[in-house]
């Protein structure tokens, strides 16, 4: 039995999706991460005895974490330290989700594993902080550093975007910070590709940048995703997207500039595994096929 944490979060629903029976998911009313003791996470993996275990739980409030600092830093630093004591005393191996803010995010050159580590603000420290802690608990551990995921449901850009454009004639959308919009349910199928690979290699702890084909802004994914909307002859109001610097949008936590991911180095080691990573266009076509529009709002 595979084991997925952070049950309610939108990688944690296509995960749930793709595993099937294979998976059981633990959420807050399973296990809350944000009160329980070291003691008892170990207790309760130690009862259910996973084949793996993956960690979709984070703290993703990258604004409220400039305030929330604790709550912050429990989910994304401290827990997955415990989620790896809690394998290594079992044997069973980890997939941990990260992500681009580790990365200095200066320059336009795609940044690899390689790269350098200058997280800025509470949610990007952590989360490196997390790795950092997971790696150092001895539990072999397979660390994806995804970005700019969104999906059909929940709360994300793609839907904010839908709603604004059917409520306003014009928005105002940032410009300079370049990425690749991931979609969840590629990040699921994905993993459910790798899992069967992690739980049977015997290598050490990996990390690997894991993102769709091509870069965009968010200025250019905005437009993208009305664009879709249009062809599928959806009712929207916007008329016209203005381009926007950062500094124009200031916000508590500042974001990376440069979200570009060099994954050659998933393809070159994992690629037969993960199969295709496709543009990250045609997965934003597919989950505007899938989106209910009456849930937006």
């Amino acid at each position: 039995m595979i084991l997925i944490l952070g049950k309610s979060g939108q990688v944690a629903r296509r995960l749930q999706e793709a595993f099937g029976d294979q998976a059981v998911a633990w959420g807050r009313a399973e296990l809350d991460l944000a009160t329980c003791a070291r003691a008892e996470l170990r207790a309760r993996v130690d009862e259910l005895r996973p084949s793996l275990i993956v960690n979709a739980a984070a703290y993703t409030a990258v604004d409220r974490a400039e305030s929330e600092i604790d709550a912050c830093t429990r989910l994304n630093s401290v827990i997955p330290g415990w989620i790896g004591e809690a394998a290594q005393a079992l044997g069973v191996p980890v997939i941990h989700y990260s992500t681009d803010y580790v990365y200095a995010g200066e320059g336009v050159e795609p940044q690899s594993e390689a790269s350098p580590l200058r997280p800025a603000g509470v949610y990007a420290r952590t989360k490196l902080e997390g790795e950092r802690a997971l790696l150092a608990s001895g539990a072999r551990a397979l660390i994806l550093r995804v970005a700019w995921v969104y999906d059909a449901e929940g709360a994300n850009f793609l839907r904010t975007m839908l709603r604004l454009g059917r409520e306003r004639a014009e928005l105002r959308v940032v410009s300079d910070q370049v990425g690749s919009p991931t979609a969840a349910r590629r990040i699921a199928e994905w993993t459910l590709r790798l899992a069967t690979w992690w739980r049977s290699e015997k290598t050490q702890s990996l990390i690997l940048n894991l993102a769709p084909q091509g870069f965009t802004s968010w200025h250019g994914f905005a437009e993208h995703i009305f664009k879709l909307a249009k062809d599928q002859n959806r009712s929207l109001k916007v008329e016209r997207v203005e381009a926007i610097a950062t500094s124009e949008y200031p916000t508590p936590a500042r974001r990376p500039l440069n979200s570009r991911m060099d994954c050659r180095q998933a393809d070159q080691l994992v690629g037969a595994y993960v199969g295709e990573r496709p543009h990250w266009s045609a997965d934003l076509k597919r989950e505007m096929e899938v989106l209910r529009w009456e849930t937006l709002g």
